[in-house]
């Protein structure tokens, strides 16, 4: 598979392993990533898509708190990763899992409190100015 990336396009490579640990340790994670949907792969993309879209995920403090540590295992906190990359990871990840975003767009002390929850878990020192 990664044969047919460029090179760039790969920030960090890490064994499944990893997440399945941080998934299992984390509840914000867990309740976020929903893995339960996902069944060794045979489950058809339809079903796990209105799984999580049931699953009625809204973006809160928990919610970009998990999202910053995912991002910090997939290595978006490192010297490599850029501004881009990090909008375009949570992105896929609010569309992906269907996160309910309703609530950021009218109370500006709500959108600082998730993304300040986001920049805490991500823990970037590379990013910080």
């Amino acid at each position: 598979m990664f044969g047919t990336l460029p090179r760039a396009a790969i920030l960090h490579v890490l064994p499944l392993s990893q997440l399945l640990d941080l998934y299992d340790a984390d509840q914000d994670v867990a309740t976020l990533l929903q893995l339960h949907h996902f069944k060794n792969g045979t489950s058809k993309t339809s079903v796990v898509v209105s799984a999580l879209r049931a699953g009625n995920i809204v973006l809160n403090t928990s919610t970009a708190k998990a999202m910053g540590y995912i991002a910090r295992l997939f290595g978006l906190d490192g010297a490599t990763a850029n501004l881009h990359h990090i909008q375009d990871y949570t992105q896929r990840m609010v569309d992906g899992w269907s996160v309910n975003t309703a609530i950021i767009m009218s109370d500006v002390r709500t959108n600082g409190r998730i993304a300040g929850a986001f920049a805490e878990a991500l823990d970037s020192r590379v990013h910080r100015k």
